[in-house]
């Protein structure tokens, strides 16, 4: 029995031997399929994925798209906008202007014809626009760092970064306020007076705005040196075709020591200046008023040609609103001897403030 286990191992050994030695067919490998649950993704390729999502080529992926030109901003400090359409004198005028206020205090100016709010960069402090308000008020809302000051365009609503100069003209009281304001500057001993018309609203006005400015400098304006008199001095003329009239107002001024005078542009004549310029009386004048000429003028108040923006642009580049400002007036020193540099710039800053309603000018003699 034992002998039969044995025979029975060997012949089973013997097989598995010259099986394992035959040219036999090999076992098929087992192919991979598919797994049908999806890639889980890292967080950070899931990260850049959201981030970056992929885009799709155009048809013409060789050829390089243009690139979109970007549009150079301006850096000036100042910004003049004036349109094609404008009155080009008028832009002329302004632009002359602009450029010497630019010269004289060392900020940057360019002109525009036409602009958007995207060329402004954070530079520009002012834009002095002759644009329409529609136009003004279609920009200024995005630039908000932007002053932007409109002139000669029509009335233009105020707020905001929106201000306005108007030219409407100085009154009757402003002007002889600056007038007398200028004569008692200077003026010695403020021997100042004014010549107005008796009984029309505007030679109360005349004399009132005189006075008022003569004591805005001069306080209680008493002379110092004999003879010892409050000023400014006033005489009126009833009939300014009457040289009797006017003459004995000049004399009755003279006989108060009055040096300095201011006459009433719409009584003024020929004879009547050249009888100041006679008694060597200084005179401040108006637009067309006569004696400006003469050896006698002090300064010039001259409300043609552009408004002056020079009070405007002095409140904006340092951050104060102006909203709407009357400026429509220039000083002209017509002797530099007498209205010096220092006093011209002490004028400048008082006709700021009166313009801009710091100053009533009719406070006196109501």
């Amino acid at each position: 029995m034992k002998k039969y286990q044995r025979l029975c191992v060997f012949i089973l050994l013997v097989a598995a031997f010259l099986s394992a030695c035959s040219g036999g067919k090999p076992s098929p490998t087992p192919e991979a399929t598919p797994t049908e649950f999806p890639i889980v993704l890292t967080a950070t390729a899931l990260a850049e994925q959201i981030q970056n999502p992929p885009t799709a080529l155009p048809p013409d992926a060789t050829q390089q798209a243009p690139e979109v030109p970007v549009e150079a901003q301006l850096h000036a400090q100042i910004v003049f906008w004036a349109p094609e359409d404008v009155d080009a004198t008028q832009a002329q005028g302004y632009f002359d202007q602009l450029s010497k206020y630019a010269d004289q205090n060392g900020v940057t100016l360019e002109r525009r014809s036409t602009l958007e709010a995207s060329q402004l960069s954070t530079d520009v402090q002012v834009v002095v626009s002759m644009a329409t308000a529609p136009a003004i008020h279609t920009i200024a809302p995005a630039v908000q760092y932007v002053q932007f000051l409109a002139v000669g365009g029509g009335e233009v609503p105020t707020g905001g970064n929106v201000h306005a100069v108007s030219s409407a003209g100085v009154n009757v009281a402003q002007r002889a306020f600056l007038a007398g304001y200028i004569l008692a500057l200077t003026t010695t001993d403020y021997r100042v007076g004014v010549i107005s018309q008796a009984d029309t609203a505007e030679g109360a006005a005349t004399r009132n705005g005189f006075v008022t400015g003569a004591q805005y400098y001069c306080g209680i304006c008493n002379s110092r040196y004999a003879p010892i008199l409050f000023y400014p001095m006033n005489a009126e003329v009833s009939d300014p075709a009457n040289q009797a009239g006017w003459q004995t107002a000049v004399d009755a001024l003279l006989a108060q020591a009055v040096t300095a005078v201011f006459v009433q542009p719409e009584i003024s004549t020929p004879d009547l200046m050249s009888y100041l310029e006679g008694k060597n009386v200084r005179v401040v004048v108006v637009d067309g008023q006569p004696g400006g000429d003469g050896a006698n003028a002090v300064a010039l108040l001259s409300s043609g040609g552009t408004t002056d923006l020079t009070p405007a642009l002095d409140e904006l580049l340092v951050g104060r609103s102006v909203g709407t400002m009357t400026t429509s007036i220039s000083i002209v020193a017509l002797n530099q001897g007498v209205l010096t540099q220092g006093k011209f710039g002490l004028v400048e800053r008082v006709k700021s403030e009166l313009l801009a309603g710091e100053i009533n000018p009719t406070r006196q003699g109501q």
